[in-house]
């Protein structure tokens, strides 16, 4: 289920918000297992097919965002 929420909210902001950002939160606990780590390997293959998608940390987006779109003086 998680697998289809995280492809489609992708979709969604690919189509509709060019530039933006999409976090998922991975507990270890959660996530540690054989067939979740092959479920987020098949998102993060389907992100990947696309066009201009890069993996970054949120520091590094959060920095980019912020020199493209400084405080007015």
């Amino acid at each position: 289920m998680a697998e289809e929420i995280w492809k489609g909210e992708f979709d969604w902001g690919y189509a509709n918000v060019p530039g933006g950002a999409m976090t998922i939160t991975l507990h270890p606990q959660v996530i540690g297992r054989g067939h979740r780590m092959l479920m987020l390997e098949r998102v993060i293959r389907h992100f990947a097919g696309h066009e201009g998608v890069v993996f970054d940390t949120l520091g590094n987006v959060a920095r980019a965002w912020k020199s493209e779109n400084p405080w007015p003086q």
